[in-house]
């Protein structure tokens, strides 16, 4: 059955709508006391960790409150405004003017800087703004405070309890489209179709690690493959199943069970709890469809049909078209389709992508900086997905010679209870090590604010302090296992990769260093940083287990030098063929080779690629062996 476009619900959806108002209210709420907790911390505009963004967001800046903020008491004030608008909305107080303002208050803390976000196109923080941007058109005015939380029925009056269904069927689209390209993204690799992939997903020391990881699931052959396929066919499956009436409660019942357990198992902050919120709206049905496919007796609807409400329904109609078409341009998984199609349907869907694209380039500009609604596709956890992580690492050589070291923690050390709590770090300390974007001056802050605020007094010994980026990574799948033999034991790999930022302290640094006053908390510090008693990172890597890694080395080296391999390739074949005896040829050479090294870096997309800047044995060896030469 096709709904019409002026398909209303009637008073069962409104009241639906308000169970859910507050429950996606009860999650802002949550979302914005674990922001307070660090909120001056990460963006006081006089020492925060985080540069506050003066980028113009929205009509008349509504996106960007926060672009001008000079003092922490504007920070906390509209802080203090967001938390009152979610409260407001959970008890249903002017519930469409508070939804209005703590959507402009979300995208203003969201654009302050990215770093804080989970995701800047993908991921919970995109999914709140969509969510608060499409609650603004849905019937908040049922399940309040002022009738009792729904039991007074008669408080609503007749043409009250009906409304539109467009803003509904924007919230199930946009479940559907999250849900396909987490499904298309899966099947552009080998990890999930052979069964392995929860193995390195359950390995990832940031996001992989949550409340609750035992063994007999993540750690056994048969388990780890069976919730593999199990998560892969739920994928597969829901987004055509949910479309149905007879198979519509037990598809929403599997939903809530993959997405209760994910965020058991995992850390990704609240998105999972929006995700089964955008999926209970296939809950509402239009009073047509209640009364052709479900045969209830419906009341009609009375409904005002004065000249300004049926302008403002016109108007809603085509937002939603226009929503609508967005809404697929951004988020369906053209690309991840193009990526696993045979090349018989590319030639096919290649016409398509490439207006996808030309579209995208006319509407983006506006649903990203004036609403901040951009999404990319959804492909999280993808087929080729192998559960490394970039972290930051500090260095200090002390004024005695000797070097200490600190690196961010597995966060399967930090408790279980501090998980959650520690969410925003978990974001920030994965962006700030974020070559791709090279956050610069976000890692010269964050190295002053710990040279100055966590180890002091000891700063006036150190010579020096640099920060460095580092990744772990699991050993490749284990071969020749039983059905229900283990699949790891302590099976990280830790390569360092570059050298960041390196400061160097002098005598009147440690002048002004000693007049200071330690007054900032570190709590934090010492609990997502553990001290390197032994050894460096001065190796190309090391392993705790056994090393089974020259496969990944090789494949790492050649995502590494994406940028520079044509030029490389072109030096190292030309010295090859001539074999020349010349040392200025020799000489020019190696200098060629070791620009190329030093311009390297890591790049970490939202597909999640996994490309190592680290030299490898082999090119060690070839440049020993031309220096040797010279």
């Amino acid at each position: 059955m096709i709904p019409k476009l002026n398909a209303r619900m009637g008073l069962s959806g409104c009241r639906k709508i308000g169970y859910i108002r507050i429950l996606v209210a009860a999650i802002h709420i949550f979302d914005r006391l674990l922001l307070g907790m660090d909120v001056g911390l990460f963006l006081s505009p006089k020492d925060g960790l985080l540069p506050i963004d003066t980028q113009e967001h929205g009509f008349f800046g509504l996106n960007s409150l926060g672009r001008n903020a000079e003092d922490d008491t504007y920070l906390w004030l509209l802080y203090s405004i967001g938390l009152l608008n979610a409260v407001l909305l959970l008890l249903g107080i002017a519930p469409r003017l508070n939804a209005i303002s703590f959507y402009f208050n979300t995208c203003s803390f969201h654009n302050m800087n990215w770093m804080l976000c989970d995701g800047v196109f993908t991921g919970v923080c995109p999914l709140v703004r969509i969510f608060s941007f499409i609650f603004v058109f849905l019937p908040l005015h049922h399940v309040t405070v002022w009738d009792k939380f729904g039991r007074n029925f008669k408080y609503h009056k007749d043409e009250d309890c009906s409304w539109v269904m467009w803003p509904v069927w924007l919230l199930q689209w946009q479940s559907v489209f999250v849900m396909l390209g987490a499904m298309v993204g899966k099947l552009d690799g080998d990890f999930w179709m052979n069964g392995t992939a929860m193995y390195y997903v359950s390995s990832c020391t940031d996001e992989g690690v949550g409340i609750f990881n035992p063994d007999i699931l993540f750690n056994t052959v048969i388990t780890s493959k069976f919730l593999t396929w199990s998560a892969l066919a739920v994928e597969i499956i829901t987004p055509f199943t949910v479309w149905f009436e007879k198979t519509r409660f037990p598809t929403l019942m599997i939903l809530l069970q993959i997405f209760a357990g994910m965020d058991l198992s995992m850390n990704m902050g609240t998105f999972e709890w929006y995700n089964i919120l955008g999926w209970a709206f296939f809950l509402i049905r239009s009073e047509e469809y209640e009364k052709a496919v479900l045969k209830k007796e419906v009341k009609a609807s009375n409904i005002n049909k004065s000249f300004p409400r049926k302008l403002l329904r016109l108007v809603g109609y085509v937002w939603f078209l226009i929503h609508f078409i967005s809404l697929v341009s951004f988020a369906f998984p053209f690309d991840a389709m193009y990526a696993v199609s045979p090349p018989p349907l590319r030639e096919y869907l290649h016409p398509v992508t490439e207006f996808r694209d030309r579209l995208n380039e006319e509407i983006a500009p506006f649903f990203e900086l004036k609403l901040d609604l951009f999404q990319g596709e959804w492909c999280l956890f993808n087929g080729s997905y192998n559960g490394a992580t970039l972290k930051i690492a500090l260095e200090a050589t002390m004024m005695d010679g000797k070097v200490r070291q600190w690196r961010t923690v597995d966060w399967n050390k930090i408790p279980k209870w501090k998980r959650k709590r520690y969410y925003n770090f978990l974001n920030y300390f994965k962006h700030i090590s974020d070559a791709s974007e090279d956050p610069e001056d976000e890692q010269s802050i964050f190295l002053e604010y710990v040279t100055e605020n966590i180890l002091f007094p000891s700063g006036i010994d150190m010579q020096s302090l640099s920060l460095w980026t580092f990744k772990e990574k699991p050993l490749p799948y284990p071969e020749n296992l039983g059905l229900f033999d283990e699949l790891r034991k302590d099976n990280l790999i830790i390569r360092r990769l570059k050298e960041r930022l390196y400061f160097e302290f002098t005598d009147d640094h440690r002048k002004e260093l000693l007049g200071r006053d330690l007054q900032k908390q570190t709590e934090w510090f010492y609990d997502l940083f553990e001290e390197v008693s032994q050894g460096t990172f001065d190796e190309s890597h090391f392993a705790r287990g056994e090393d089974d890694d020259e496969e990944d080395k090789d494949d790492d080296e050649e995502e590494d030098y994406e940028e520079d391999d044509s030029e490389e390739e072109e030096d190292d074949d030309e010295y090859d063929e001539e074999e020349s005896d010349d040392n200025e040829a020799i000489t020019n050479d190696l200098e060629e080779y070791d620009d190329g090294m030093e311009d390297t870096y890591y790049e970490d997309d939202d597909n999640e690629d996994d490309t190592v800047d680290s030299i490898s044995d082999e090119d060690t060896r070839e440049q020993n062996s031309i220096a040797s030469e010279l």
